[in-house]
């Protein structure tokens, strides 16, 4: 169901999320039955695999759009969110046991006398401290690709956030860019306010002094009426 706030976007990663958790746990399924044909469970690996892979990629997208939902759903969310990693990491440890078991038993001979669904290229044969490096090895192998991998997923990651901080920067300084302008256009402004206010007191004295001229010469006129008179 969708919650409420939600991005139509969100929700579309979270459906293909909870699909790959599916097919996932159909996968490991396969994988727990070692009845099931060599080419099965090679192919059971390969898509279990490749849907933990695409899963942990949906995961991570629901996580950077999780910062665009509203404040009011952070809660709700963050609680799937936490359920839903685990519940990925778990599937993927038991994927990891279940394709370490298979393998193990393969070189080790054990998965009976039709050679082990699983064995490969003879390697259910020979001796016992022959298989156990080969395991070894191929454990240590593995451990160098998930640690690869998991460098690669921190690289991109990383990569997303400076995308990211990059965005918030370009976007600050567009802002900036903008307030200066802004404050250019009310310096201007104010510059105008003073240039105007300063004719306005300009033309006041003027205006003054013209009154004061005329009232000058009604004055003087009024004194040449009265000395006229009398005179």
């Amino acid at each position: 169901m969708t919650t409420v706030g939600m991005s139509d976007l969100f929700s579309t990663y979270q459906e293909d999320f909870d699909r790959l958790i599916v097919e996932v746990e159909g996968k490991l399924k396969i994988l727990n039955n070692y009845e099931d044909s060599t080419s099965d469970l090679r192919q059971a690996i390969a898509d279990c695999q490749k849907f933990i892979q695409q899963a942990e990629q949906n995961l991570r997208q629901m996580e950077m759009e999780c910062r665009t939902l509203p404040a009011s759903t952070a809660p709700h969310i963050a609680e799937s969110m936490a359920s839903r990693r685990t519940n990925l990491t778990e599937l993927s440890q038991e994927f990891q046991n279940a394709r370490t078991d298979l393998e193990r038993k393969a070189l080790l001979g054990q998965r009976g006398g039709r050679g082990g669904a699983f064995e490969m290229n003879g390697l259910g044969s020979g001796s016992h401290e022959h298989r156990q490096r080969l395991l070894d090895a191929r454990n240590g192998l593995r451990q160098g690709v998930d640690q690869l991998e998991e460098s690669r997923r921190l690289a991109l990651e990383t990569e997303q956030i400076g995308g990211e901080i990059l965005g918030d920067l370009r976007s600050q300084r567009e802002t900036i860019l903008r307030t200066r302008h802004n404050l250019s256009d009310v310096s201007y402004n104010l510059d105008w306010a003073r240039r105007t206010i300063a004719n306005m007191g300009r033309r006041v004295v003027a205006n003054k002094i013209l009154l004061y001229s005329i009232i000058g010469v009604c004055v003087l006129a009024i004194i040449f009426i009265i000395y006229w008179k009398f005179a």
